[in-house]
């Protein structure tokens, strides 16, 4: 999809044939294009069609370089604040053109273009540079709710640990791990690029605009801070559903125990007795199997034995 938005002397345009991109101020917002609308960006701004399926290759290294009259800035940012994926988005700037290339919708660049027609004007008239900055402070503000997002859940999970741990808490786990992962890579790899701004690689961020680059790379340096901090709490997380996983075997081994040791000792004089030998008249031979009281005495054996196993965990703090 292939939007284009320019705005001169107070009106707009959407068409890229008759847009002028040396004139006024001019967007062109490149979302899943098709071959035939890169094509025509091509043709329009004389950079291979190659190059700009370049722009929105996911493995892209982000950067900032000059191409041609253009800078080119390759940036992360996430798909959405509850997205695990975070996407390249390629950014070409010139003094009076912005070009902004994805290869799946980004919920900063939808909320830009859903802004009120009197705050995009505001935005225009300040130029593409601030533009770009804009544009790049709201993909940072997507990074805080993507952080506010894992610390919610990270909450959620540690109730859900300490009260009951259940299989798809392993599940929520590894999903947060691999947010915080992406997370990480992505933004110290944004990092360098907002210095890169900062020391003037590129021509087209005016010197009065690149103090404002200053409080990007501070929101950057948070959230890099904010996603260690959650990095913490997930082995934090991770270590208590081991230990709570532990401590509930050993309650089930130790109950299982408890009710073996009550069996054993009666079971033992249960084998004992049921052995049957019995020789008339000779010395070792069992005279309880005749005793009237001898059925009694065993189970009185069994109950006491029973009694006194369970004195003895009491004891012991065991019950």
């Amino acid at each position: 999809m292939l939007e284009v938005t320019c705005f001169v002397n107070k009106f707009f345009m959407r068409s890229l044939e008759k847009a002028n991109l040396k004139r006024g101020f001019n967007w062109i917002n490149l979302e899943a294009p098709t071959d035939k609308e890169l094509g025509k960006l091509a043709k329009k701004i004389r950079i291979p069609i190659s190059k700009l399926k370049d722009f929105m290759d996911p493995e892209e290294r982000p950067r900032v370089e000059e191409i041609r009259n253009w800078t080119l800035i390759i940036f992360k940012t996430p798909e959405s604040e509850k997205s695990t994926s975070i996407s390249s988005i390629g950014i070409l700037l010139s003094e009076n053109t912005i070009i902004t290339f994805s290869k799946t919708s980004i919920d900063a660049i939808r909320y830009i273009q859903e802004l009120p027609t009197n705050r995009k004007i505001k935005f225009f008239n300040k130029g593409t540079d601030y533009f770009v900055f804009r544009l790049l402070d709201e993909f940072f503000s997507d990074y805080f709710k993507v952080i506010d997002y894992v610390e919610d859940k990270s909450e959620k999970i540690e109730h859900r640990i300490i009260k009951k741990p259940e299989k798809d808490v392993i599940d929520n786990l590894i999903k947060i791990k691999k947010i915080i992962i992406h997370l990480h890579r992505a933004l110290l790899a944004n990092r360098e690029v907002i210095a890169g701004i900062e020391k003037g690689y590129s021509k087209h961020i005016t010197k009065p605009v690149l103090k404002y680059f200053r409080e990007l790379y501070n929101d950057c340096v948070q959230l890099i801070e904010l996603e260690e901090t959650q990095r913490e709490i997930f082995v934090y997380l991770t270590d208590i559903h081991l230990s709570v996983t532990s401590t509930n075997l050993n309650k089930i081994v130790k109950t299982l125990t408890i009710i073996a040791a009550f069996i054993w000792i009666p079971a033992l004089i249960a084998g004992i007795y049921g052995m049957n030998f019995f020789a008339s008249g000779q010395q070792y031979s069992m005279p309880e199997i005749y005793w009237i009281y001898g059925y009694p005495f065993a189970l009185a054996l069994m109950v006491i034995s029973v009694i006194i196993v369970a004195l003895i965990f009491k004891k012991k703090g065991w019950l």
